[in-house]
């Protein structure tokens, strides 16, 4: 009730905090949304039916009093947008009929971020997104138009309280400079902690053993970073940019095959209503009826050179699309701080405290692995949780010991050789049901089609070849409180993390994978929704790291 008086007493004036509002250009952004949302209505009546375009007086009058209603809208909710700064919280007003307010305590904020959309860059305005662990999926709080000067000058205000006011915490508790930032963690949170243990009995076995047998070290020389990292006079700052080669290279590497997916299905859609619209369907039967020999005849080569010319126009697409995104990619890091950004058209700034960081992701692509190139990505605490902070997109394997120590020191990424690799009698667990769904697909196209199906054959080597990868990459590594799993999909992935950022971990073993002494490993992150895992394991690998994890005295960590 008093905080309730509090905010009344601020919005009216009569408090000492301070009532601030959205830049006036609010509103017309708010237009903006409204015409972006309506956009591909738009498109579809004008491929469909360009009668409505002539317009009737009636018609004029009442796209009229639409636009006064939606001016009007929009100015009420500009009016009624405000926010508080106070001595220990943000307060975030808004609402017109109905009004929703969020109190955000800056010692609760996780990351502040300043976001350029391309509405926003037309109009010359920022966003500020405030996200605190277990925010929703729109953010906890976002002041979705100001200046740009007043986005970063926000923007610092609340990374400097935030910090005041762990600081006033520590000081508080007396636990200034007496526990680490891990074990820190590790009590803040204690009863967010799980383990699992599914269907395997693991015996415990001394952690001597196993640190024996994976003692191998990794050493970096640190003189052959990259020509484009600037240290300053502090050891600690450091600077990273993206040069328009590199850009170039890792946009000619990235192909996704989900947007290939989705853009091929999109032409099918699209190429199947121009065709509705320009041909009658008498004259599609008739053209189809002419050459019925001639399209049976040459149709493997024609669904053959259609096929490559949309991944070449898909390739090409996503390597416009990499550049837009990634175009002016620049790290800095500044009094221990990592500040992130990058974007042509939609310009996004990220400022992280390294010590937040979760896990950090290494993705090695078909086409960067045979080259030594990779991406690096970061786990933290995000309403986006099925995407990860993007610490440097195209980087050479051999450089990225150098790049984590230089932004984030507290995590590493052993070698692949130190790594343990699943056994080879684990790769019967890896090939047998993919081919057998494989065998049962060919079984299928055969019957239908008779020899044409024959060709689905040639999956039986191809999905071979694909899971003996998945098996060969497969590789776990405990080494001075950190793990480390690889697996592969298409894509190899290594992860590494640390104990106290591991939220749960389980163990799966099958009856028959227990007869083998195989087991799977999983573990989940803070900020994450999938978990980093790694199939078949050999048992006397992973009894060490099940004990590492699951003892119950933090203080042998």
């Amino acid at each position: 009730m008093q905080n309730e008086e509090r905010n009344n007493k601020a919005e009216s004036g009569g408090g000492s905090e301070q009532r601030h509002m959205l830049h006036p250009l609010y509103i017309i952004y708010i237009i903006f949304q409204i015409i972006q949302s309506f956009l591909p209505l738009i498109i579809l009546l004008i491929i469909r039916d360009t009668k409505w375009l002539k317009l009737s007086p009636l018609t004029i009058a009442i796209g009229a009093v639409l636009v006064v209603f939606a001016l009007a809208m929009s100015y009420m909710e500009w009016k009624r947008f405000g926010y508080w700064l106070q001595e220990d919280r943000i307060i975030i007003r808004k609402g017109i009929f109905f009004r929703d307010e969020k109190t955000i305590y800056y010692s609760r904020i996780h990351s502040v971020n300043v976001q350029q959309k391309l509405i926003h860059r037309l109009l010359g305005l920022a966003q500020v997104a405030i996200e605190t662990p277990g925010g929703g999926k729109k953010g906890d709080g976002s002041l979705p138009a100001l200046s740009l000067r007043a986005a970063n000058d926000i923007s610092a205000m609340l990374r400097s309280r935030k910090q005041s006011m762990q600081k006033k915490q520590e000081l508080e508790a007396g636990h200034v400079n007496e526990r680490s930032d891990d074990e820190l963690l590790m009590n803040e949170a204690p009863e967010r902690r799980y383990v699992e243990h599914q269907d395997v009995n693991v015996p415990v076995v001394e952690m001597d053993t196993y640190a024996e047998e994976t003692k191998e070290k990794q050493s970096v020389s640190g003189t052959d970073f990259s020509s484009n990292i600037v240290s300053s006079a502090h050891s600690d700052d450091a600077s990273v940019k993206l040069t328009p080669v590199q850009l170039m290279q890792a946009a000619a590497s990235s192909l996704n095959f989900g947007l290939a997916l989705a853009f091929i299905a999109g032409i099918y859609s699209f190429a199947n209503n121009v065709i509705e619209l320009m041909l009658p369907a008498e004259s599609v039967d008739e053209v189809l009826e002419s050459s019925g020999a001639g399209v049976f005849r040459y149709g493997m080569i024609v669904i053959t050179t259609i096929i490559l010319l949309l991944l070449v126009a898909v390739w090409l697409l996503s390597i416009a699309l990499y550049v837009l995104k990634y175009s002016g990619f620049t790290i800095n890091k500044q009094a221990g701080q990592l500040y992130i950004s990058y974007g042509l058209l939609e310009k996004k700034t990220f400022l992280i405290n390294p010590k937040k960081v979760q896990a950090v992701i290494m993705k090695e692509s078909l086409l960067r692995q045979p080259f030594g190139f990779c991406e690096l990505q970061l786990q933290i605490v995000s309403t986006d949780k099925q995407e990860q902070l993007t610490l440097h997109p195209y980087i050479h394997r051999s450089k990225v010991a150098l790049m984590l120590k230089q932004f984030v020191p507290q995590l590493s990424m052993p070698a692949g050789e130190s790594l343990l690799k699943a056994p080879r009698r684990a790769l019967i667990n890896y090939i047998r049901v993919p081919l057998i769904l494989t065998l049962a697909v060919n079984i299928g196209l055969i019957t239908v089609f008779k020899w044409y199906g024959a060709w689905s054959l040639l999956l039986l080597p191809i999905v071979y070849i694909w899971r003996l990868a998945c098996h060969k990459s497969a590789g776990l590594l405990l080494e001075e409180g950190q793990l480390t799993f690889r697996w592969r999909v298409i894509n190899r992935v290594t992860c590494s993390i640390r104990r106290p950022q591991i939220m749960a971990m389980k163990t799966i073993g099958t009856a028959g994978q227990r007869r083998k002494k195989l087991i799977s490993l999983s573990a989940n992150a803070m900020g994450s929704s999938f978990a980093y895992h790694v199939k078949c394991m050999d048992e006397q690998h992973v009894q060490p790291i099940w004990r590492w994890y699951s003892r119950s005295n933090p203080a042998q960590h």
